[in-house]
């Protein structure tokens, strides 16, 4: 990919550095770069990442032991709960799934953030007549939600950094260029504009990003916090977003309307069936399949992991995730066979 390319070359380079830092800072690396605790954890969840990081983030900070409490000495409906409040976590970490707004609900309302498993109507769509509902995944616990901004920012600090880094590598000619119609704002002719001077002078604290995204007022610090970083960064020298670990609390659309997650993993938890799935939450009966089954796996994976790790003899979080792993083996199993 970089061959004989030195700009390319350098990014590359720059951003292994930045990510042994990161690796180094989270624990997952000694300073030899020796693989520590949770480090093949993360490694085998590598197809969810950055939800992989953040999971060991929580398990570090001790938060699934404090939900799984209660399979120490709580009661079977009390263990029921803290398995309902874990899928809940465990939903906004894998195998999420967005709405799609429909442009035809435009004018209806959207729902609160502060509300919990809001129910919609849903706009019909291709092939189909009637109304159906919509669940909205409820929001994180407040200790998840403040261990996953805590994590952003930690990587937001690193990576910021490297962006920063990163712009001393930029063609800064061609940044001046429109990418589509190349019409140039750097040449003799313009440096007379007093408009083009005022509008370009992204002098202070602004020497990372792309000028024409300081004409919306952005600066460097936009890009420190990775708010919309893919429309930050500069043209020439630049990676893609997803190569950066960062879960983003929020998501919008193209027309910056707010995306709200699918509850699916947690409806599918409480009644077992696809068809449900299916009727109510929006999703194509082989999406929905291929979803439920690869985060079995993955609750598979780490039950297994932590059954291998774990010195205590009753761990509440072993044990909680070898029953959640049996809950949902159960319920797959189930639908397979009887294919409600």
């Amino acid at each position: 990919m970089a061959f004989e390319k030195v700009c390319e070359t350098q990014i590359l380079k720059l951003h292994c550095v930045f990510s042994l830092h990161y690796l180094i800072c989270e624990g997952y690396l000694d300073q030899d770069c020796n693989l520590l605790a949770f480090t093949d954890l993360a490694t085998m969840l590598h197809n969810n990442e950055p939800s992989n990081f953040v999971f060991v983030s929580f398990f570090h900070k001790g938060l699934f032991r404090m939900l799984c409490q209660p399979f120490l000495e709580g009661s079977e409906e009390a263990q029921y709960e803290a398995m309902e409040s874990l899928v809940l976590v465990l939903a906004h970490l894998f195998e999420r799934s967005y709405f799609i707004q429909h442009p035809l609900r435009l004018h209806q309302s959207q729902p609160s953030s502060e509300v919990d498993n809001v129910v919609l109507p849903r706009m019909p769509v291709s092939g189909l007549i009637r109304w159906r509902n919509q669940t909205y995944l409820g929001k994180l616990p407040h200790e998840s939600y403040f261990a996953l901004r805590e994590h952003n920012h930690k990587v937001a600090n690193i990576f910021g950094h490297f962006l920063l880094t990163l712009a001393k590598l930029a063609h800064w000619e061609k940044e001046y260029s429109l990418p589509l119609s190349q019409i140039h704002f750097a040449g003799k002719e313009c440096s007379d504009s007093n408009l083009l001077n005022h509008l370009l002078d992204c002098t202070v604290e602004r020497n990372a990003i792309s000028p024409f995204a300081c004409l919306s007022g952005n600066t460097d610090h936009n890009l420190i916090t990775l708010e919309n970083v893919s429309s930050l960064m500069l043209q020439t020298a630049r990676i893609p977003d997803r190569n950066i670990p960062i879960l983003h609390l929020e998501k919008t659309d193209g027309s910056g309307r707010k995306m709200f997650l699918n509850s699916y993993v947690v409806d599918f938890f409480r009644h077992g069936y696809l068809k449900e799935i299916v009727k109510n939450n929006g999703l194509f009966e082989s999406n929905a399949f291929y979803k439920l089954q690869d985060f079995t796996r993955t609750i598979g994976t780490i039950s297994n992991h932590l059954k291998e790790m774990s010195k205590e003899e009753n761990d509440p979080v072993v044990l909680a995730f070898e029953k959640l792993k049996k809950e949902f083996e159960n319920k797959m199993d189930y639908v397979i066979n009887n294919k409600v």
